[in-house]
């Protein structure tokens, strides 16, 4: 029986340990590293809370959040070292 979660392993081993999403009630999109003073991923829109509100910066708020709780499970082993 193939692995089902192979794949996401294998992304998990992309993403840096420790990975924070902050995008909620803010005008920017930015994903930190624990301990680290510099951005993983930083998106901003000038123009305020606008990207926030839309239907896009909901979408890709989520995406960022689903990578911080695949970092957890990566960072807790629960994974697995595959």
């Amino acid at each position: 029986m193939a692995d089902k979660l192979s794949r996401l392993r294998k992304l998990a081993k992309k993403l840096p340990p420790g990975l924070s999403s902050d995008w909620k009630y803010t005008n920017h999109f930015e994903l930190t590293c624990q301990g680290k003073e510099y951005f993983w991923l930083m998106v901003r829109d000038s123009g305020g809370d606008a990207l926030f509100d839309n239907t896009i910066g909901k979408r890709f708020g989520l995406l960022m959040d689903i990578a911080e709780e695949v970092c957890r499970l990566k960072d807790a082993g629960l994974l697995g070292d595959q």
